[in-house]
């Protein structure tokens, strides 16, 4: 009994940063609590930007929000910087399978979707980087459904690689709270409303 107190006292003493979701974000988090954190800017309605989080990767150089009065925050949207490549893609790859493995150790084993278009001219391995930039090649892995995540409050995680041309990518990391459905959709509504 005694040692049972003991943890909850610990685990309340602990800053929330510690206890919180990816990068000390947690679902529902209001605009107003994340601006007493950190600088947060608005990019269009609903989705904000910020170059600083609570507990941010050393990798990572942006962080998209989506926030709305209703529902908080339910949306984490991030990425690399600019990462040199070989035309085969390699040293990007590489990028993506780091943060692959970091978020499978985290989250388990995700289903990766590792293809090319069927009919892309750009099929030999020299080419990989021209058939992602044409947006021919995928190379994604997700945590949803059967393999969701079971922690943080996430409904789905993501982790992709990206081409800006033959010679450069980036990769993104992206996590969707429980309440993402209902947000996003209040976030289409409000953006429809004016037509």
């Amino acid at each position: 009994m005694r040692f049972t107190r003991y943890i909850a006292l610990w685990v309340a003493l602990l800053p929330a940063s510690v206890m919180a979701g990816p990068f000390g974000l947690e679902m529902g988090m209001t605009l107003e609590q994340l601006k007493k954190q950190f600088t947060v800017e608005e990019m269009s309605p609903g989705v904000y930007k910020t170059s600083s989080v609570p507990n941010p990767h050393p990798d990572l150089v942006f962080y998209r929000l989506a926030i709305t009065p209703e529902h908080g925050l339910c949306k984490i949207m991030t990425g690399t910087g600019a990462v040199t490549t070989s035309a085969y893609g390699s040293e990007l790859r590489g990028r993506y399978n780091s943060f692959k493995s970091a978020l499978t150790a985290k989250y388990g084993e995700g289903a990766e979707l590792d293809f090319l278009r069927s009919g892309s001219i750009w099929q030999e391995p020299r080419y990989w980087m021209m058939g992602l930039l044409k947006k021919e090649r995928k190379l994604i892995t997700f945590w949803a459904e059967k393999n969701k995540p079971t922690i943080d409050n996430l409904k789905s995680v993501m982790v992709e690689a990206n081409a800006v041309n033959v010679e450069t990518g980036f990769v993104t990391v992206g996590y969707e709270f429980e309440n993402a459905g209902a947000c996003l959709a209040a976030m289409q509504k409000a953006k429809n409303s004016s037509l």
